[in-house]
């Protein structure tokens, strides 16, 4: 264990220790309200220190998203949702390609990134925080920490975020995700969050039919995969068709207002589009290569621009290097340059192809093209090297 799990374990014991010395207060609220704060004897002050200490690490953060646009437009949101308790959320963008959204007992919000990769409209989006508002709401979290109050269930909890760690907690507030989120909730939270969150989208006059389809992506990866076990975010979420089934049921029983559902589909690429680049590259990193054809499957039908959808496709083969999959790379790096916003790196992947299989006329073709396209590129001088050695060794033949 390194130094700073170490102390991030001792955080975490002396935080979860110095709230067993308090009691619950005789009259705690069933409902969090807007301005709550805990008694300061009672073990859920004790759990709030460990989570403000916590948050002012987050904040610091390298693995942050300060996007204010996109930070706002989740602020904007949550408020839409739960108007009354919205000024005491304080939201994070994380940078982690993984599924997720969490809230702290405190009002720290996490949304991780591979969140917006994987939802396709506001409505969709919303129904996942509005999920984790009912968390909050409820107190949900506390009510698990105070079955796991000992040393041991403290330790466990650690290294549940120790473990979550590796596929994409980010270490300063990995213990924020563990007291907040990985104290996997009992089915009757799950099913008031829910219902509480379908509330929350129909007030919000958000369209209740697109929550169902988000766990239905999820359940669609994890058989791509072939996963043994849950995804970080099903690890506290239990995903089932009966589950998605309950959520259909729940919307199909609404009625819609005199204006239609809305599912916020353009708003959310203005703000979510410009990311989405980036993003798919964090996604690419993680290997998981069956899922994310599922995800480019899902944008493509969804309306994401066909030249990023295309581009990313290629790269997923140029990454996965199966049998023909070079074959497959070059061409979908072809049907993305057919689109006038293909990414110049296109000509610099088709080039670098062509050049190690020796077409060197094709080559110098796409790498001057990107070098034409992108003059300021990190790689520039790279690429030019790469020109100016295949024109030497052709002159010298």
């Amino acid at each position: 264990m390194n130094p700073y799990r170490r102390a991030a374990l001792a955080a975490l014991l002396a935080g979860g220790l110095l709230a067993c010395q308090g009691n619950p207060t005789l009259e705690e609220p069933k409902v969090v309200a807007a301005n709550y704060q805990p008694a300061s004897s009672s073990d859920e002050a004790g759990l709030w220190q460990v989570m403000d200490r916590s948050e002012q690490e987050l904040k610091t953060s390298g693995s942050l998203i300060r996007d204010e646009k996109a930070t706002g437009y989740l602020r904007g949101i949550i408020c839409k949702l739960a108007p009354d308790i919205c000024k005491d959320v304080r939201v994070y963008l994380v940078r982690s390609p993984h599924f997720n959204a969490s809230m702290a007992p405190n009002g720290v919000m996490q949304v991780w990134s591979g969140l917006l990769l994987r939802t396709e409209n506001e409505a969709q989006l919303a129904y996942i925080l509005g999920h984790e508002i009912a968390h909050y709401r409820f107190r949900h979290s506390l009510q698990q920490f105070r079955k796991t109050k000992n040393t041991a269930a403290l330790v466990g909890v650690f290294k549940l975020a120790a473990a979550a760690g590796g596929v994409g907690y980010v270490n300063p507030f990995a213990d924020v995700a563990a007291y907040g989120t990985l104290m996997k909730f009992s089915r009757d939270h799950e099913r008031e969050a829910d219902q509480t969150g379908i509330k929350m989208l129909l007030a919000a006059g958000y369209d209740p039919r697109q929550a169902s389809l988000v766990w239905g992506y999820l359940m669609e990866e994890q058989k791509a995969m072939d996963e043994k076990g849950p995804g970080v975010f099903f690890s506290t979420h239990p995903s089932s068709l009966e589950r998605v089934k309950t959520l259909e049921g729940m919307a199909a029983a609404a009625s819609p207002p005199a204006g239609g559902w809305q599912t916020g589909r353009d708003s959310f690429e203005a703000v979510v589009g410009p990311l989405r680049f980036d993003l798919m590259r964090d996604e690419l990193r993680l290997r998981r290569f069956a899922a994310t054809e599922k995800l480019l499957e899902r944008q493509r039908k969804g309306g994401a621009p066909a030249a990023e959808t295309q581009f990313f496709l290629a790269e997923l083969y140029n990454a996965r290097g199966e049998k023909d999959d070079r074959k497959k790379a070059e061409s979908a790096y072809l049907a993305c340059l057919k689109y006038p916003a293909a990414p110049p790196e296109a000509h610099r992947e088709l080039g670098l192809i062509h050049m190690k299989a020796a077409s060197t006329d094709q080559a110098v073709e796409h790498l001057t093209a990107y070098l034409q396209k992108r003059p300021d590129a990190f790689d520039s001088g790279m690429v030019k090297a790469y020109i100016q050695r295949i024109q030497t060794r052709e002159t010298t033949r």
